[in-house]
């Protein structure tokens, strides 16, 4: 687990077309997705090392794999599980099926664990869309809206059940290589640590985005994302983007009245605008 200390605030970047994302303004309600629903195709799949071959013949060995099946399209990871599945239905064990076998069960592992992935940096934030990449990635060109999550009270939203939940920073740079197998041939136990170094580990060209993840260790939807309600304080702030509609922007002010516990509103422009509602 990462020793660096939690951050005191997260920020959530949200669309204003996906009813999911408006429970958050509403409910206070925040989603785990499953590895394979998050956007960057090669997150959570970690290179793997076998006992008898170097990490070059088990590049070879992955393409040689797959290159039978013609439906085989390496950007998705559903696809990857189906191929996977797909090739250990049609042909016999053989010593590269079981490790193909190894490898599937490993990422079905992680599969289970739900992910809230959120941005630590409050300066990308303000700077708006056309500076920062994570608004136009992620809030729809400035068009959406960003909420400021208090981590603490992350942690006090987690339903009575803390100890089954992780938490980390992303690390950027060369990813972990997995061992399903030790020297002698034998099945290594799949450790905790194993999928945690899956979903806490990033390639660099994702730097940028200054990630902190909250895993839920057992996710327990079987559509690939569970959710919680936070606390009614949890939510300490929102901005919405420089491109917001006028339609959005009432809405959202329509919404944050419900609660309980309003939190600040500010908008992006120029210059950053508090918002009364």
């Amino acid at each position: 687990m990462p020793n660096r200390e939690r951050p005191e605030i997260v920020y959530k970047y949200r669309r204003f077309d996906d009813p999911d994302h408006l429970r958050i303004l509403s409910d206070g309600e925040i989603y785990f997705l499953a590895p394979s629903r998050l956007n960057d195709p090669m997150d959570c799949r970690n290179p793997f090392r076998f006992w008898n071959a170097s990490i070059e013949k088990n590049r070879e060995f992955l393409l040689l794999s797959y290159a039978d099946l013609p439906e085989f399209n390496i950007n998705t990871q559903e696809q990857v599980y189906a191929d996977i599945e797909y090739r250990l239905s049609t042909k016999p064990l053989t010593r590269e099926a079981q490790i193909a076998e190894e490898i599937y069960a490993v990422q079905s592992r992680a599969e289970a664990w739900g992910l809230f992935c959120a941005s630590c940096d409050i300066e990308n934030v303000k700077r708006g869309f056309d500076i920062d990449v994570m608004w136009d990635r992620y809030s729809d060109n400035g068009s959406g809206f960003c909420a400021g999550i208090r981590v603490a009270q992350l942690f006090a939203s987690a339903d009575g059940d803390p100890d089954g939940f992780f938490s980390g920073f992303i690390n950027y740079g060369e990813l972990p290589i997995l061992t399903p197998y030790l020297s002698d041939g034998s099945v290594r136990i799949i450790s905790d640590q194993d999928v945690l170094d899956m979903v806490l580990n990033k390639t660099l060209p994702w730097a940028d985005e200054n990630e902190w993840r909250w895993i839920r260790r057992n996710n327990i939807e079987n559509s690939g994302a569970g959710s919680i309600i936070l606390q009614p304080t949890a939510i300490e702030c929102i901005y919405l983007g420089r491109n917001v509609s006028d339609e959005n922007y009432e809405l959202s002010k329509e919404l944050l009245r419900r609660r309980q516990n309003r939190p600040l509103l500010f908008k992006l422009g120029d210059e950053l605008e508090r918002i009364d509602y």
